[in-house]
């Protein structure tokens, strides 16, 4: 069933708000008989990878909006973008259903090969930068002809303005 909202984050999204995600996926989750197609969280390609690439990273970050201090039990509004990453990864890998179970209602769901307007050569897909790909999930989104309302989540000022000049979203 298609979701009445799409949406795609942004890495710096799942880094500064993933408590507000994982809340707004526990309420979803909590009322799956009602909630079911309302709301769908796609994680693109390239945002798994970017959270891969930043799990070592030792670089201190002031915590955002809702940061995860029990996680980490760091009490001092800082913490490694490794740390961040880490857990953001982890609540993903969480919210995918096991293989075999895929008839379970999920509200998080990574981005699929073929959700892609990107010109392929050889099989991959051809993109100018990490902002192109995942505005790209979005674009696919609102060209697939779903009934559906498409939301950018993204702190990403650049990646915004694209999306408002490219979608008028």
């Amino acid at each position: 069933m298609a979701a009445d909202l799409c949406s795609n984050a942004d890495t710096n999204i799942l880094l500064r708000y993933l408590p507000l995600l994982r809340s707004l996926v526990a309420t979803l989750a909590s009322a799956a008989d009602r909630t079911a197609g309302a709301f769908e969280l796609c994680i693109p390609h390239i945002v798994v990878q970017e959270l891969d690439g930043l799990k070592t990273s030792t670089k201190m970050t002031a915590r955002a909006l809702l940061a995860a201090d029990a996680e980490s039990g760091s009490t001092s509004g800082q913490a490694s973008v490794g740390s961040l990453s880490r857990a953001a990864s982890n609540w993903l890998l969480s919210c995918l259903p096991e293989p075999g179970c895929e008839g379970q209602p999920t509200f998080v769901r990574g981005q699929r090969q073929h959700e892609s307007l990107m010109p392929r050569v050889n099989g991959r897909r051809q993109s100018g930068s990490n902002d192109d790909e995942i505005l790209d999930v979005a674009r696919y989104w609102h060209e697939s002809g779903r009934d559906a309302q498409v939301v950018l989540l993204s702190d990403d000022r650049n990646l915004c303005l694209k999306a408002r000049c490219v979608l008028q979203i």
